[in-house]
């Protein structure tokens, strides 16, 4: 009863079929079966290794963890996290991916005016990678998995829109004191809105970091209207309202006497 048991037990490969054995903790091989040969109390697998024949005994297979016929590459299934993103933002790509013998390597491709590769984690849920691109312009996204029997697949994710971002004007802000620990500043809003220099407002360009820019900067009530602060409108354009196209629009809340505010900022190429 115990051979028979052994019989129903094992699933014998075809012949050229890759196959991936686990036969101890820290043993694993990746094969292609060239010739089987049954004896008595054996199982003889002739592969295409350095050592040509696998011997399969009775005790051996039962105390192995993992048999593994698998000639198919894994199953994928990924969205991005955002279709567009400005520089400087985080584009995330997650995936479901599944396979007979286990999943070896994943990856996550952007090929665009830069091209990236990154390594995907596994989660709770399946994989993910985040990548943040450099450059403006389009990206296709694809996700490439491995087995561990080596049979791999690349799936077509989709296209990833890549707008020109603005700088990171704001950690300046909070380094003005515009804004601290999520609150507005009345003194020193107050002290950029009205600081005066030369047409291209190139003294607060400096202070927010944006030599090169143009930007418009307002803050505004929850409904949309600019907000009056001590007499003062909240705006300023610097040299002018924004362009219709290449801009960059941010925006942050923040909390102004006890009241939520917005503060918008427009930034685009002078």
């Amino acid at each position: 009863m115990r051979w028979v048991i052994l019989i129903l037990l094992l699933v014998q490969p075809a012949l050229g079929a890759k196959i991936y054995v686990n036969t101890s903790e820290n043993f694993f091989l990746k094969t292609t079966v060239k010739q089987i040969i049954h004896t008595s109390e054996s199982l003889f697998l002739r592969v295409s290794e350095p050592k040509h024949v696998l011997l399969v005994r009775e005790e051996l297979f039962l105390s192995t963890k993992s048999f593994c016929i698998d000639n198919e590459p894994p199953n994928i299934s990924a969205v991005l996290g955002s279709p567009t993103i400005v520089t400087g933002d985080p584009a995330s790509v997650f995936a479901n991916i599944t396979d007979a013998c286990g999943v070896s390597n994943a990856f996550a491709i952007l090929s665009g005016p830069k091209k990236y590769n990154v390594s995907m984690s596994p989660t709770a849920t399946g994989f993910e990678a985040t990548v943040i691109p450099s450059l403006p312009g389009n990206y296709t996204i694809f996700v490439e998995a491995v087995d561990k029997p080596g049979n791999r697949i690349v799936y077509r994710v989709g296209v990833l829109e890549v707008r020109k971002g603005c700088p990171n004007v704001w950690k300046n802000i909070t380094r003005l004191s515009l804004i601290s620990k999520g609150r507005l500043s009345e003194s020193s809003l107050l002290f950029f809105l009205n600081t005066t220099t030369d047409p291209e407002c190139m003294c607060s360009k400096r202070m927010l970091g944006l030599s090169g820019y143009s930007y418009a900067f307002w803050i505004l009530e929850k409904n949309g209207s600019v907000a009056v602060i001590n007499g003062v409108k909240a705006e300023k354009l610097c040299p002018s309202q924004p362009p219709l196209t290449d801009v960059s629009v941010q925006t942050r809340a923040a909390v102004y006497k006890n009241r939520l505010v917005y503060i918008k900022l427009a930034v685009w190429k002078s």
